[in-house]
Formats: structure tokens, C-alpha cells, sequence
């Protein structure tokens, strides 16, 4: 593992994530120096019901103290974007969300290229966390809006996937003062999703599920 990168545990989903809420309501507090809590909440058989959500997002948890000293920032496909739009604590205000559906990783990189100097110059230092792979891994038919891999050559894709994460360290090395965060790619399955979209026979991508679960474990840079 680099040393330098940080890889947060993974959050439980029930379909693809990139495309859907999924089946953890994920809530976002932002610590003193940048660094955010995870807080799960539990939805059984996939979804939380909106009494539920409601409630709780209204529970009182204790915000964090102090000066913060770097700002998050979260830079993601469309899960992020999903998560935006979840329950907003008041203390989740400061997050800044880099987001766009459909974005790949190295989309991701070009973005950061593009605009990241700028940003930190306008924001002041930041702790980013990466949030980006699911759609290296499947892709998604907007007609159908079923869902496949990207590929059968699954190690060519942890490979590409890999090798940009490491540009990215790289890339952020020149900002010190900033630190880096790696969130891995949740649990999904194609059968799940394509079931909810209606496909008459779901099961034939049972193996495509088989073949995604170490796809998705490996993106972790080692």
C-alpha cells in the first residue's frame, strides 16, 4: 500500500450506486481539520422510508469544535451527486462537492489538472477525498438503463483504474498543506439494478456479478 494514499472502508449499497441512492443513507460531519464522519444509517431491505430518513436526520449528534484548518472537498461521479442530495446537516455546509454523472477516473485527473491549482487558490487548503470508478467498472445504458461491464479484460480495467490513482498522488503532492483521501468503490450488483429496471431475465448477469466483486476490491492501490 502507498504510503501516501488513504483508503476509507467501504458503505454497504444493494444497487449501482452511481445511479441510485443504494441501500445506506450516508451522512457527512465535517471535523475540525477537514476530515469527515461517515455516519450510516441502516435501511433493511434497501430503502429508508422518508419517516425514517426524517427521523434520522434529525438526530442530535454532536458537530464538531474548534478552527477547522483544511476544507473537504469531494470530488465524485454520480454518487456524490446522490449524496448531495440527502438529508443536509448544518454542519455539512462547508463540504464543497466536485461532481459530475458519468465521470471516469481519468476524467477525474483531467478535471484536477484543469482547475485544481485555481481552486485551492480560491479555497484555501483542502482535504479532497476521491470518490470516482464505478463507471470504469460497469457501464450504463441510458435507453435501456440496464447496466453491464465495461469490459471482459477485468485486470486491464483495475490496472487503468490504479494507475490514475497514482497520478493523482502524484499530482497532489505539490499542494503539502492539502491532504488526500481515496473513498473505495461501494458494493453493488448489475443483477439488482437491472431486476428494478424491469429486465426479464436478470440472472444472466449473475456471472458479470461474479466478475465485478474482485474488480471492485482491486481498486485499491497496492
Amino acid at each position: 500500500m502507498l504510503n501516501e494514499l488513504e483508503i476509507e472502508p467501504p458503505t454497504e449499497w444493494s444497487e449501482q450506486p452511481d445511479e441510485a441512492t443504494g441501500a445506506t443513507r450516508e451522512r457527512l460531519l465535517t471535523h475540525d481539520d477537514g476530515a469527515m464522519s461517515v455516519i450510516n444509517g441502516d435501511v433493511g431491505n434497501g430503502f429508508m422510508s422518508l419517516i425514517k430518513l426524517t427521523k434520522f436526520g434529525n438526530k442530535n449528534i454532536e458537530g464538531p469544535t474548534g478552527k477547522r484548518t483544511l476544507r473537504p472537498v469531494i470530488l465524485a461521479d454520480s454518487k456524490g451527486v446522490r449524496l448531495q442530495q440527502q438529508f443536509v446537516h448544518k454542519d455539512q455546509s462547508n463540504i464543497i462537492w466536485w461532481c459530475k454523472r458519468g465521470r471516469k477516473v481519468h476524467e477525474a485527473i483531467d478535471w484536477l489538472k484543469t482547475n485544481l491549482e485555481t481552486e485551492i487558490q480560491l479555497i484555501g487548503d483542502i482535504w479532497l477525498y476521491i470518490w470516482v470508478g464505478t463507471c470504469n467498472l460497469t457501464s450504463f445504458d441510458r435507453s435501456t438503463r440496464y447496466i453491464c461491464l465495461s469490459s471482459s479484460k477485468s485486470q486491464e480495467t483495475v490496472d487503468q483504474v490504479t494507475t490514475t490513482y497514482k497520478d493523482i498522488i502524484q499530482l497532489f503532492a505539490k499542494y503539502p498543506n492539502c491532504k488526500l483521501t481515496f473513498l473505495e468503490t461501494p458494493f453493488y450488483s448489475i443483477v439488482n439494478w437491472n431486476s428494478k429496471q424491469k429486465h426479464k431475465n436478470p440472472s444472466t448477469f449473475l456471472e458479470q456479478d461474479h466478475l465485478l466483486e474482485p474488480e471492485r476490491k482491486s481498486e485499491t492501490v497496492s
